[in-house]
């Protein structure tokens, strides 16, 4: 006579997703509060901004990665490239990733945005004299920080609408004023994105040209077939 309890076997999946749960938390284990704020700034375009406003670790940044399909036991490599990012190449074994490995595969499986790069890169090389410049100049619109950082100040532009990937006037005019050394940066952003812009627009003129070329093959057929059809009424 059954009892009517059903014990629970983990399945393949469940055994899966622990061995990533496991993995996550030898990750969390080497990530200092700096990291995580470093994490939760790269994750901005993947998590939703109130969700990772509330994550206190890097458990919960993964969390959300993984309740939004960005992370799996399968693909972990939005993680490794996150990693890979913030120079914490040797925590890539744990996703069974070497630092090469993320490299090669960059070009073609890349998630983290140019601009996300590119105001990560620049946060990392503002030195603090920098910032207090900028801080200074735009003192009224900032928020009351107690120690605002390099990547807080970018993170509040970006907030603001002040910068986006199409407009770094403000950001040009700071870096010009307070890391000359930085401008370059900038400029290859710029230069990448035009030829990423001019390459789209070259596809989508390629694919125009096609249609138009199947255009005259398929209405010939049309007409073709409308005789046939008149013939046999």
């Amino acid at each position: 006579m059954s009892s009517g309890i059903q014990s629970w076997i983990p399945g393949p999946e469940d055994n899966g997703r622990e061995k990533l749960r496991k993995r996550l938390v030898h990750i969390d284990s080497n990530l200092e509060d700096l990291e995580v704020q470093k994490l939760k700034f790269l994750c901005r375009d993947f998590v939703p901004s109130r969700k990772l406003e509330k994550a206190s670790s890097a458990l919960d940044i993964f969390d959300h990665l993984i309740n939004e399909e960005r992370l799996s036991e399968e693909d972990p490599f939005l993680l490794a490239e996150l990693l890979y990012i913030m120079k914490q190449n040797l925590l890539l074994k744990y996703l069974s990733y070497t630092k090469e490995q993320v490299k090669d595969l960059l070009p073609t499986r890349k998630q983290v945005s140019p601009f996300r790069n590119l105001l990560f890169e620049l946060s990392e090389d503002i030195d603090s004299e920098s910032l207090k410049g900028m801080i200074f100049i735009l003192k009224e619109s900032l928020p009351k920080v107690e120690t605002p950082t390099s990547l807080s100040f970018l993170e509040h532009l970006e907030k603001q609408a002040k910068i986006d990937a199409d407009n770094l006037i403000l950001l040009e005019d700071l870096c010009n004023t307070f890391a000359p050394h930085l401008m370059r940066k900038i400029e290859k952003y710029k230069r990448e994105k035009e030829a990423e812009q001019n390459e789209e627009e070259l596809l989508s003129a390629s694919n125009i040209n096609q249609i138009r070329q199947a255009l005259p093959e398929i209405s010939s057929r049309e007409r073709e077939w409308g005789g046939e059809r008149r013939r046999h009424q």
